[in-house]
């Protein structure tokens, strides 16, 4: 179907959800969205076909790349795209999760949390695709969390696929200009809708309830915590906490207190000297009087490789009483 060209601004107000968690927040600058808005038909490529889920695995038991949290039969589930950082390695690409869950009137919801190189080509891999992925959060814009991002854009344009919103932080309008300013090609080519989330309030992300909170890192970056569309909880107490690029410090580890599952930045094996990101004995210290039932490890640079055992118990013998593991490429985390 033809469709006139011809370009236009929509300013969008999002209402914020207050939240009384002060320290485990996140909300939209609901003032600062903004959409960019043509239209140019395309005829649709092909989706490639994957595997979808599984059936019902017991507590704790991971089953080839699935790991079940709880006894769990169904329930959200985070998929691990890219456990990787900027020095890439075959086996992991650079930061991608998926969060996928069925809400309350039965509609597939999915979210993509950063967009790092390589990351489309394992969501190329995942049950919706990338064409059924309509939303992505960014935690910050360093280029291991974004690289991916306009390839994204341009992927869902040549599928026929025409919306798409980017949430993040200050700063996300201003990149994804700057972006499409150098790939002019692809402005206007779908509707993109920009929206600026700062710290301090819940808000909605692709169905999902989130709140976040400022980490420590070498720029302005935000942990978020999720409750799913399934269920009714406030996100500051949701089962899932992603710390985004951090040091760690107490701050962030109670904004996770109480998730069943943490996926926390442990770029760096002990023994490296480093800042803005933590050690297995500094994450699993900050994490000794929290309650969080599995943490991941994931941002792992090429230095971790060959040392993932011995990173594991650090982190116990640090303090950190949940159960830990190493994160890897297409692992896939069911969550009650």
């Amino acid at each position: 179907m033809a469709v006139p060209e011809g370009e236009f601004y929509i300013c969008a107000l999002y209402l914020a959800r207050s939240s009384e968690h002060l320290f485990e927040l996140v909300e939209p600058s609901a003032l600062n969205t903004h959409t960019r808005y043509t239209a140019r038909s395309i005829d649709s490529f092909p989706k490639p076909n994957a595997g979808g889920p599984t059936g019902s695995t017991p507590a704790g038991r991971a089953v080839g790349n699935l790991l079940a949290v709880g006894n769990v039969g169904s329930g959200m589930e985070l998929t691990v795209l890219g456990s990787g950082s900027a020095m890439p390695v075959p086996e992991r690409v650079q930061s991608g999760y998926l969060l996928k869950d069925s809400g309350g009137d039965g509609a597939d919801r999915s979210l993509l949390v950063d967009c790092g190189s390589g990351v489309l080509h394992r969501l190329a891999d995942t049950d919706p695709g990338y064409e059924g992925v309509s939303t992505v959060l960014l935690t910050h814009h360093h280029l291991d969390h974004v690289a991916a991002l306009l390839p994204l854009v341009k992927a869902r344009w040549l599928a026929g696929e025409g919306h798409l919103e980017v949430v993040g932080p200050t700063g996300t309008k201003a990149l994804v200009d700057g972006l499409l300013d150098v790939h002019d090609y692809l402005d206007g080519r779908i509707d993109l809708v920009l929206r600026e989330v700062p710290a301090g309030r819940a808000f909605t992300a692709g169905g999902f309830d989130v709140v976040g909170r400022e980490t420590r890192h070498s720029m302005s970056c935000l942990a978020y915590r999720f409750s799913p569309p399934s269920r009714d909880d406030d996100p500051a107490e949701g089962p899932l906490t992603l710390s985004g690029d951090s040091e760690a410090f107490a701050g962030l580890a109670h904004f996770a207190d109480g998730s069943d599952v943490l996926v926390h930045d442990c770029s760096f094996p002990d023994g490296t000297d480093v800042s803005n990101h933590p050690t297995p004995a500094s994450l699993g210290e900050s994490l000794a009087d929290v309650d969080v039932g599995t943490l991941l490890l994931s941002h792992l640079y090429p230095h971790t490789g060959g040392r993932e055992a011995e990173m594991e118990a650090s982190v116990r013998e640090a303090g950190f009483d949940g159960d830990v593991r190493v994160a890897a490429d297409g692992l896939r985390v069911r969550i009650p």
